[in-house]
């Protein structure tokens, strides 16, 4: 029998709503209790995606257009109202992929393929790779086989645990009547059960975490989904006993051009199992052994007088003792310890000598206003992994502090943000910063998954003690180019910093079309940010939704790394970084402004792109910071006009 098959879980039930630990993890964000013992209700929309089942649906066909060389891709696709396509260079022509169903198709291709400047036309052609998969009948009640993957990059190499050809990567296929439309597909994801016995062998233990527990690496593994169709030609999906952290997978859905991947963690929370933070008011140890819960560190928190405990639980399950300890008035606010994931992936002229290649600040128009501000003065917190505190380009203005107890370490993640948003500039070293003389408060809340790698996880623990020093501290402009689940702990420090006038700059997250909402990025306040090319095209893999705010520069950016190297990587992490460096060139320019004053000129004078007005993928549109100052600042300050190079790709 295939291994594929043999490990798997099976799941003899199906259900229409979410039901498990993740409906009551997030159940608990909407209320938590302030210390006069009242309850202070949080509305936030988007907590409800997450209390839903997560709608996926399959890609229309893929389509695709070959452009001349002498056309301008980008406005070719807002020309034809096609606002999400990727674009592969072809020697001087491009080649531009989007989604169409066979009814759009039919309607457009006409229009389309007669173009001026239109080479070819092709009604299904897709690069893509093909998976391994089963074909099943939708309309059955039968069980049919997905499967999650240890997502690169590892420094395990992933065995064979499929047939002997190579890895067994099978995905969900529905047999649909309607698939070219894209038929929608509810998943429910139960994670009442933690019994991960029957998950690959090859388990090896590589890591520990935060408090030195050693954390399993999985280099694969399956599950069944128990499948029962529904009345919009879908089906309702669930399964069940999957790893409590999830950030370290990638759920498969489909095949060839029709195939979804989707970082497991961004539609269901990554948390550390039995782990419960809280904020507490009176003896932590004793207020836990109540309830069978063992502490394993506390600290007080200096921006509020409030203490910051995370217990293990010992006797009963998360689902047990959350809700009991919701309603005792000594435990302020409940959660559990939440996992949060970097989102960055490895992809006039200063002296600098790759300034060049940094389209980023010009993009946007920060290059413009460095004439007028150029960040000095102003101090921004960058929570994240460690920086590399004695590269030339930092040297001298970061402070910095480690929460994680893992001690101070010159990590890539941390130094590309800052790097991003304060690198020297005209120092003829590698690139320059948007906010070349600002400092950076670095707190280091996030530890490296592989040494030198950018992948990092983040705890609701660390995230919160570093929000208390960086409101401690004064700072007014906090990055936090991290994503994760809705966590009550969490939202209540973000509120308190957003409450405190400063501005919370987070990314949206790098989970793609189908990721549920990244926090902070959604909380109330935060100004959420994605990522963009030199060519004004979304970045592949960045979040949609409403709650996105703005767009930056985000993609084949070049930054610092530890090692002395300017690597170009992507992410919604570099975007943010861009906006928080951009807020430290505005502030000195609007010093009685407040950070939503800040947030509001940012929006409003946004590039519109995409779709007319504000949209879910690029929000508000294309920073335009020449433009912001303008409005705010009327003839005090005079953008200077620079050269754009933009990237080859």
């Amino acid at each position: 029998m295939n291994r594929c098959i043999s490990s798997a879980l099976w799941l003899g039930f199906s259900v229409s709503f979410l039901t498990g630990s993740l409906a009551s993890a997030v159940q608990e964000v909407a209320t938590s209790r302030s210390s006069d013992g009242s309850v202070e209700v949080t509305s936030d929309p988007y907590l409800e995606k997450w209390r839903e089942p997560l709608q996926l649906t399959l890609p229309a066909p893929t389509r695709s257009v070959l452009l001349a060389g002498n056309i301008q891709p980008a406005q070719w696709l807002q020309e034809n109202g096609l606002y999400d396509a990727r674009l592969l260079q072809q020697g001087r022509q491009t080649l531009v992929q989007f989604g169409m169903s066979a009814e759009q198709w039919a309607d457009q291709q006409s229009n389309l393929c007669q173009q001026n400047g239109v080479m070819s036309c092709d009604a299904g052609a897709c690069q893509a790779i093909q998976m391994q998969a089963e074909v099943v009948n939708a309309r059955s009640s039968e069980a049919i086989k997905a499967r999650i993957i240890k997502t690169p990059p590892s420094v395990e190499s992933v065995p064979d645990v499929g047939s002997d050809s190579g890895i067994c990567r099978t995905g969900l296929v529905l047999d649909l009547a309607n698939s070219e439309s894209g038929a929608g597909i509810n998943l429910n994801l139960d994670f009442s059960q933690q019994n991960l016995s029957n998950v690959d062998s090859t388990a090896k233990e590589t890591s520990t975490d935060l408090y030195g527990q050693a954390e399993p690496t999985y280099a694969a593994a399956d599950f069944l989904l128990d499948i029962q169709p529904n009345f919009a030609d879908g089906a309702t999906l669930s399964a069940g006993s999957l790893p409590a952290d999830t950030s370290d997978y990638t759920l498969l859905a489909g095949e060839g051009c029709s195939a979804v991947e989707v970082p497991l963690s961004s539609v269901a929370p990554a948390y550390v199992p039995r782990l419960v933070v809280a904020l507490v008011n009176g003896n932590a140890a004793a207020l836990g052994a109540g309830y069978g819960m063992v502490l394993l560190s506390e600290n007080k928190l200096p921006s509020t007088g409030e203490t910051l405990a995370v217990y293990t639980s010992v006797s009963q399950t998360l689902e047990q003792v959350l809700p009991l300890l919701r309603l005792d008035n000594n435990f302020l606010t409940v959660d559990r310890e939440n996992i949060y994931s970097t989102t960055a992936v490895t992809t006039n002229r200063y002296s600098d000598p790759f300034a060049t290649l940094n389209y980023g600040p010009k993009h946007s128009g920060a290059r413009a206003l460095h004439k007028s501000s150029d960040g000095e003065g102003q101090t921004i917190a960058v929570i994240d992994t460690g920086i590399a505190l004695d590269h030339p380009d930092l040297a001298g203005r970061v402070e910095y502090k480690d929460l994680t107890g893992k001690g101070w370490d010159a990590d890539a993640h941390g130094t590309a943000v800052a790097g991003i948003i304060a690198a020297a500039a005209d120092n003829a070293l590698g690139s320059y910063g948007v906010a070349p003389k600002a400092k950076i408060l670095g707190l280091k809340a996030c530890q490296p998954k592989t040494p030198g790698g950018l992948s990092a996880r983040c705890w609701t623990s660390t995230l919160v003690q570093a929000l208390d020093v960086a409101i401690a501290r004064d700072a007014e402009i906090i990055n936090m180019s991290l994503a994760g689940p809705p966590n009550s702990v969490l939202a209540r420090y973000v509120a308190l910093a957003v409450k405190q006038n400063r501005l919370v700059i987070a990314g949206a997250g790098n989970g793609g079309m189908h990721a549920l909402p990244a926090f902070p990025a959604a909380l109330p306040g935060v100004l959420a940010v994605t990522a963009i090319d030199s060519r004004n095209l979304r970045f592949k893999d960045a979040n949609q939704g409403d709650y996105i705010d703005v767009a930056a520069p985000g993609v084949d950016i070049v930054t610092i790394s530890p090692d002395g190297s300017y690597p170009s990587s992507s992410g919604t992490s570099w975007a943010a970084a861009h906006v928080s460096g951009v807020a430290a060139l505005l502030k000195p320019l609007m010093p009685l402004s407040s950070a939503a004053d800040i947030a509001h000129v940012l929006r409003s004078s946004g590039r519109d792109l995409g779709r007319p007005g504000k949209d879910p993928l690029f929000g508000h549109g294309l920073l335009d910071v020449c433009a912001a100052a303008t409005a705010v600042t009327a003839e005090a300050v005079t953008c200077e006009q620079a050269e754009v190079h933009y990237v080859q790709r």
